[in-house]
């Protein structure tokens, strides 16, 4: 087994994060179980500001959101 295969074997839990804009905030849910790599991805771009400033221009309501 390579290294990435085991840490992404021991997500268990889903993860929550909200995103704060000036139209108020938007709760996501991280399907961290299902899709790790693409969740820990998200949430090192979160840590290192990388959205910060990010324009959102649709949001669907327990769908997805898309960003410009």
């Amino acid at each position: 087994l390579d290294v990435e295969t085991v840490r992404y074997s021991r997500v268990t839990k889903s993860g929550y994060v909200r995103i704060v804009t000036n139209f108020g905030a938007i709760n996501l849910e991280l399907y961290c179980k299902q899709a790790p790599r693409a969740c820990e991805n998200f949430i090192t771009h979160c840590k290192n500001g990388y959205y910060n400033g990010t324009k959102f221009h649709r949001v669907i309501r327990h769908f997805m959101v898309s960003e410009c």
